[in-house]
């Protein structure tokens, strides 16, 4: 019975999700019991921690835009937030233009 395809998927679930740390969990969790609402409407899973450098508050403004948001944390999570993979390019692209850098996308 483990040799079928579903069985196999979920032992490889609960292995992956045995490698979370607490906080990915956490936020895991929150996703899944929200998943009904509008991502964009998403609360951050983390507290606000405001931008230190100048990098990071160009970053953030960037974020800022392109999610609607008044506040962006350093700790906040951009597809959490509603971000989507159309919008992390076009996030991407500013971010090039802003800084000079391209970055990989699971920088997001």
């Amino acid at each position: 019975m483990h040799d079928d395809p579903l069985s196999k998927q979920r032992a490889e679930l609960e292995k992956r999700k045995a490698q979370l740390s607490e906080a990915q969990r956490a936020r895991l969790a929150q996703r899944l019991g929200s998943q009904h609402t509008s991502p964009a409407a998403a609360a951050p899973s983390t507290p606000f921690v405001a931008p230190r450098t100048e990098t990071e508050r160009q970053i953030a403004a960037i974020w800022s835009r392109a999610l609607g948001r008044d506040q962006i944390s350093t700790d906040d999570h951009f597809f959490e937030l509603g971000g989507h993979s159309l919008l992390a390019v076009k996030v991407m692209r500013e971010i090039h233009e802003a800084l000079g850098v391209s970055l990989p996308m699971r920088a997001l």
